[in-house]
């Protein structure tokens, strides 16, 4: 036979058809089962049959760019002549010419496109059984879907990307059809035939029609004029156009006919509903779950399905669940994946396929052998689509890799700049019609997402392309342009809705910050992003994360402070100050931090960080119970804020003011700002960026009012206080604000007033806060609290509980009992009592002299003075405890004072010091 290259299509050999386009050979209506290479070597040969085609040609067809050696060559020659079946029919068709090469030496024949269709189709389809050989899980609500809208709207097209289980969900919907409604219904798979001429001639095929010299459609319509039918047409993503206009023509003449469709785009066709297929549903999160909880979820029951097809024996044991369910979730619910896993559990166990899933496309290649080649890999699947992409499409799509999870059209512009709005607007539909591109809405807001998958495929064809850091640069200043909106744009949402929109965007950060801090020539944008977004990651709960990066911030920066912008140093002080704060408590260190971000602010004139720092140091000084320097940071804070008119700022001078005063021991005017502060409602001061770091005004400012009116007498109020705002402190979802509230407010205030329920409530939120931070400040009050509560018990002694204590709980401790005084405990030197808690430590102190047997007129002198002192504060509980003392010391005329102390309170009291003073007075009572 002469040498020819006119193969491009179809022809025959002997009993064998062999179709280049398809790549596919056939041999009685069935396929022969062949290698890839082994078929590129086949090409070559029929291409020149006849010819002899050296070694080094056949290599190179089927190993390109890539060297191997002969014998790689005689190992497929000799697979492709056992498919052959060379040997049993005693016919040859491949002779080896030694030193020279090999040659095809069989007659062959081209065959039409009709003659092909002809013969490969009849075997391909089948007509009145239709029936999947694998059960279908977790589709039921989509099966009840599909068969009622077959039935309203006649034609619908399952949507979505390859291997999310279209066609076995359109294979049960026939089956369930054809058992309930009269008539027949044909599957036809369209994804190896390519030819948008021909769709006609294989439905008629399909419908066992012979067509001669006639219009196949005329005889379509014909044959299933009076017949109830369902036709399913698989695969048809490639066809849409074609299929579509198909779909309309059956349609209109035929009303009885319903069109059930899979593809990975809609037809867009007049009549069509599309039913876009979702994901199997899969744990959302990292909560743990028992074996019998996991398996409400579909996307696990698949996978363990198939897992225990194999394993049959297999009992999972706690760390397996857990394995399985992040197993499931990172393959995103895709049925085709969590098969593809599954085949691998039996060599690899759930521990290590977890650990290979970051490799996932050369590790899930094992699908079933008799499924399409393109379902044969989790990267054929994804190859199929890809493939379909224009250039522009396809750019965009490999630039969505860099995102962790949800965009939106903005992002998507950021990192492609060189494209319009429009052009985005088209080019993103065009993904998500293909199936590509999944549209999410949280709350009114439109997103899109890539399956995790589908990323890590993207992502591999940047690198290739040579796109991957010049996209994630751009990645990374979006993110940055991100943080530095307004804060009051980011909480423009209730607290709930707000933390769930935003995760997203610590995602992103996340990814950008370790891809900058990586790059030595990017460490200046690294470290802005992470101060920048330093308030989201507070906001979001996620300290313990942002700490690493800043710490990693803070130790690149310390060695060229000359080289970096004043305002960054600022802003990276303040920013690591109140991590640290947060996670250590007060301290020098913490302290030196924001002195060091305020010193380069003023320099950078940033007043709005000056206001910032300012204020951080004077929080810092409040719970580091340094009066000095709460009294110096009050006055700079008030003194930089004088001129504003926010009503934030307001609130927050309202509360400083409260808080001197109240410090001083001036609880009557305490008690009149604390009144004033109330009224200011404001919305969350988290919302002003001279405030980031700010508690909830309301929440923050009754820790220290209840405070106040507990001391001055007004108990039952100040415990109605506390239940009122601890309402609110645990609605706000701010973990922080809780904190300081329990450790300020509640737990002080529950203590005194002898309410061990209350207080043993609060303790108990305290040490179950989540607040992102593994030990931070406000689970140490917890701790102080709960230790303290079982001294009081009688349970243990301070010494060995209490040991180290910093001002700020000794002053709280010392005036809830004697016994928690650092010098009666012996755990640290006495200090000097702060002016709000003077006149009880000075009574306490007489108690624990006392105690050690001290002389009664001194004790008695200490009392007298604290009693004193207490009344020119306006202290009355003071007042109350020290006349009691007086009375328990047989002071001369000390029951009047206890009574006239008590009928100054302005009602009846429910607290421990009054029952207590009741029986003082009253033994019997």
């Amino acid at each position: 036979m002469p040498d020819t290259e006119m193969l491009t299509s179809s022809l025959r050999f002997g009993p064998f058809l062999y179709h280049e386009h398809r790549r596919e050979l056939v041999r009685d209506q069935q396929p022969v089962a062949i290698g890839s290479r082994a078929f590129d070597i086949l090409s070559v040969l029929l291409r020149h049959a006849g010819r002899v085609i050296d070694n080094d040609t056949l290599v190179a067809a089927a190993w390109p760019h890539t060297v191997v050696e002969e014998s790689n060559l005689r190992v497929h020659i000799s697979a492709l002549r056992k498919a052959l079946q060379e040997e049993s029919q005693g016919i040859r068709y491949i002779e080896n010419i030694p030193g020279r090469g090999y040659c095809f030496v069989a007659e062959i024949t081209p065959i039409s496109a009709a003659s092909a269709l002809s013969s490969s189709v009849a075997g391909a389809l089948q007509t009145s059984s239709v029936r999947s050989l694998v059960p279908m899980l977790g589709r039921g609500r989509e099966l009840t879907e599909i068969r009622r809208l077959l039935l309203d709207r006649r034609c619908v097209t399952i949507t979505g990307p390859g291997g999310m289980g279209k066609t076995i969900l359109a294979l049960t919907v026939a089956e369930q059809w054809q058992a309930e409604f009269p008539g027949k219904s044909y599957f036809i798979d369209f994804s190896l035939h390519t030819d948008s001429r021909l769709v006609e001639n294989f439905l008629a095929m399909a419908l066992d029609l012979v067509c001669v010299d006639c219009n196949p459609l005329q005889e379509i319509i014909h044959s299933l004029a009076k017949t109830p039918v369902l036709l399913v047409l698989d695969n048809c993503e490639h066809l849409v156009q074609r299929i579509g206009e198909l779909a309309e023509q059956l349609l209109r003449q035929l009303p009885q006919a319903h069109l059930l469709i899979t593809s990975r785009e809609p037809l867009r066709s007049e009549g069509e509903q599309v039913f876009p297929l979702e994901p199997l549903a899969c744990p959302e999160s990292e909560r743990l779950f028992t074996a019998e909880q996991l398996m409400d979820y579909p996307g696990v029951q698949l996978f363990m399905s198939r897992v225990q097809a194999l394993l049959p024996d297999l009992q999972l044991s706690a760390e397996q669940v857990d394995a399985v369910g992040r197993i499931c979730r990172r393959l995103d619910g895709l049925p085709l994946a969590l098969e593809l896993a599954a085949a691998r559990v039996p060599v690899f166990g759930f521990a290590e396929l977890e650990r290979r899933l970051d490799n996932r496309f050369s590790f899930l290649t094992k699908g079933r052998r008799t499924a399409l080649a393109r379902h044969q890999t989790l990267k054929a699947v994804i190859d199929w689509s890809y493939d379909s992409l224009t250039a522009n499409e396809a750019g965009v799509w490999r630039s969505l890799a860099v995102f962790a999870g949800r965009f939106d059209l903005e992002a998507v512009l950021a990192v492609n700049p060189d494209f319009s709005e429009a052009n985005i607007l088209d080019l993103m539909d065009g993904l998500v019609a293909k199936s590509l591109v999944r549209v999410m809405d949280l709350d009114g807001r439109v997103s899109f997402a890539l399956l995790e998958s589908m990323r890590y495929f993207a992502l591999d064809l940047l690198q290739q392309h040579g796109e991957l850091e010049p996209i994630r640069h751009r990645h990374a200043l979006y993110c940055l342009k991100q943080t530095q909106q307004p804060l009051d744009e980011w909480n423009a949402d209730t607290p709930a809705n707000w933390l769930q929109v935003r995760k997203q965007d610590v995602a992103d950060i996340k990814l950008a910050l370790h891809w900058a801090f990586a790059e030595p020539d990017k460490h200046e944008l690294a470290i802005r992003l992470a101060t920048e977004s330093a308030p989201l990651w507070y906001r979001s709960l996620q300290l313990s994360e942002i700490q690493l990066y800043l710490e990693q911030a803070w130790h690149i920066a310390r060695s060229r402070l000359a080289l970096l912008p004043a305002d960054l140093i600022a802003k990276l002080g303040l920013a690591l100050g109140h991590v640290r704060f947060h996670h250590y408590g007060a301290s020098a260190q913490v302290a030196e931090l924001f002195q060091l971000g305020l010193q380069y602010a003023a320099a950078a004139q940033e007043q709005v960080l000056q206001i910032q720092l300012t204020w951080s140091l004077y929080a810092h000084s409040v719970l580091g119970a340094d009066d000095a320097s709460l009294e110096y940071w009050s006055r700079a804070y008030l003194s930089l804020t004088s001129n504003s008119s926010l009503p934030q700022i307001a609130a927050t001078r309202s509360r400083t003011q409260m808080i001197n005063q109240y410090t001083r021991g001036h609880f009557t005017v305490a008690l009149a700002l604390g009144e004033e502060a109330m009224q200011l409602e404001v919305r969350q001061p988290l919302t002003i960026p001279a405030h980031v770091y700010c508690y909830d005004h309301l929440v923050a400012a009754s820790a220290f009012h209840a405070r106040s009116l507990w001391i001055a007498g007004q108990t039952n109020e100040a415990i109605r206080l506390i239940i009122r705002m601890l309402d609110r402190a645990q609605s706000i979802r701010q973990p922080y604000a809780l904190g300081y509230f329990l450790v300020c407010g509640l737990c002080p205030v529950a203590l005194w007033q002898g309410d061990t329920q209350l207080a043993c409530y609060g303790i108990d939120m305290l040490l179950r806060l989540n607040s992102g931070m593994p030990a931070q400040i406000w689970k140490a009050g917890g701790q102080v609290f709960s230790e303290a509560l079982k001294i009081l018990s009688d349970h243990a002694s301070p010494d060995t509980c209490l040991g180290e204590m910093n001002r700020f709980y000794g002053n709280l401790l010392g005036t809830i009992d004697y016994r928690f005084l650092p010098e009666f405990a012996g755990t640290s030197p006495a200090w000097p009592a702060s002016a709000w808690c003077e006149a009880e430590i000075i009574r306490a102190r007489a108690m624990a002299v006392k105690h050690h047997g001290g002389s009664t007129a001194e004790i008695q002198k200490s009392c007298c003075e604290a009693y004193q002192l207490a009344r020119r504060q306006g202290a009355l509980s003071w007042q109350l405890r020290a006349a009691m003392s007086l009375k328990a010391l047989g002071w001369p005329g000390s029951e009047e004072l206890l009574l006239q102390t008590m009928a100054l309170f302005p009602q009846h009291q429910q607290t421990k010091d009054w029952k207590e003073a009741c029986l003082l007075l009253n033994p019997c009572c």
